[in-house]
């Protein structure tokens, strides 16, 4: 898939999973767990899908480029370490049917994804679109029906 924005393609995935934080919250508070359960496995799988997109194809692609793991990329990385480990305290919370833990563990999910979403917007989609674009890089071979890290062409 050739992209004219890496930011505009990514950006829906951030305001996606911005939104169903009110109605996980809501069902949490509620004590609807059943539902607090689809809605926090529905996010988890959007949010694990977006981390792994970021490290097996964005990442390497800049990497490759840049030569560099440690700027931007490995404050991502880092970021996404952190965000898993909030969404293994939420499931614990889940779980427990702690709803206080619950809530306060999304509340800072919520927190640390704005801000990360933001680095990325502003910052690290911004210089992929300049640095991958520029050389032509396609994340995605369209001729390959299965998106893996080996997608990563130059053109």
């Amino acid at each position: 898939m050739s992209m004219d924005s890496i930011n505009n393609s990514l950006k829906p995935e951030h305001t996606r999973c911005d939104t169903s934080f009110t109605e996980l919250k809501d069902n949490a508070r509620a004590g609807n767990w059943r539902q607090t359960k689809e809605c926090f496995v529905a996010l988890q799988q959007s949010l694990e899908e977006h981390l792994s997109m970021e490290e097996e194809l964005l990442f390497p692609a800049f990497e490759k480029i840049t030569g560099n793991r440690s700027g931007p990329t490995g404050i991502m990385r880092m970021e996404h370490g952190v965000i898993r480990n909030l969404l293994i305290r939420m499931a614990y919370a889940l779980a427990q049917r702690d709803v206080d833990d619950f809530i306060y563990h999304a509340h800072n999910l919520l927190n640390k994804l704005q801000g990360h979403n933001l680095k990325e917007e502003k910052i690290m989609h911004l210089m992929a679109d300049c640095i991958l674009l520029s050389k032509h890089v396609d994340l995605i071979d369209t001729s390959n029906t299965q998106t893996t890290p080996n997608s990563v062409i130059t053109t």
